[in-house]
């Protein structure tokens, strides 16, 4: 049986390319300015084992009650693809729904991929669709490319692309380590605030993300939960 999808309206993209978001080759690898990690092979595989590690702690790709709305036949979008595993995914569970992942570099699938999926190159803060777009907007891990000072206008970029009776979420970890050692704390506190200090990064947000959510007069219904997530233990030396 054949299915048929709607259409997400074509972004307004501005002249140029993903080129212009170059900043520099270390060792071969390719950085861009807004983001520190490279754009590579390695960095597609380290998303994709990132994706399943967290997919198993939740139990789940989402946390929102949208799964009716999903399986009715919704406009998704995934801010921060990446390698659009999260897009493949759902696209293939809930057939019904269109989904349309974004990122700043095109690591996601070009040409084999679901009819029910679209991939955009694209900023957060200058997210190229219409307003009231997408009933279900989804965005995770990007702390590393969204400064403190951005992220209020971060979000108010996911409002906007949302529909009025829409849904958005957020996923962050928390860079905080329990039971940590004190080389480990060390390192962390030496990691935070060179990013803090040089690139304007917090690591730290996600004790900031619900204030942000609160004060932002278009948003209701706000809840926030936490999983624990176990990792191997360090050694003192």
């Amino acid at each position: 049986m054949g299915k048929s999808h709607s259409k997400v309206p074509l972004p307004r993209f501005r002249r140029g390319s993903r080129d212009e978001y170059i900043h520099e080759c270390i060792n071969k690898r390719k950085y861009y300015a807004s983001y520190i990690f490279p754009s590579d092979n390695d960095e597609v595989d380290r998303l994709t084992v990132q994706h399943y590690i967290f997919q198993h702690i939740w139990e789940s790709n989402f946390s929102s009650p949208v799964k009716d709305l999903l399986k009715s036949g919704a406009k998704v979008l995934d801010v921060g693809c990446g390698p659009g595993v999260w897009v493949l995914e759902m696209a293939d569970k809930y057939r019904e729904s269109t989904f349309t992942g974004i990122d700043i570099v095109a690591n996601f699938p070009q040409t084999i991929k679901p009819e029910n999926t679209n991939f955009f190159t694209g900023e957060v803060k200058r997210l190229p669709f219409e307003d009231n777009t997408f009933d279900f907007v989804y965005m995770r891990f990007m702390m590393f490319a969204i400064t403190m000072d951005d992220w209020p206008e971060a979000i108010d970029e996911l409002v906007r692309v949302c529909k009025p009776d829409g849904w958005i979420e957020i996923m962050e970890r928390d860079i905080l380590w329990y039971n940590e050692t004190e080389i480990v704390r060390n390192w962390r506190t030496r990691i935070v605030d060179k990013l803090r200090e040089e690139k304007g990064i917090e690591l730290i947000i996600t004790p900031h993300i619900p204030r942000f959510l609160y004060t932002n007069d278009k948003l209701t219904n706000i809840k926030c939960d936490e999983r624990e997530a176990k990792i191997s233990w360090g050694m003192e030396k």
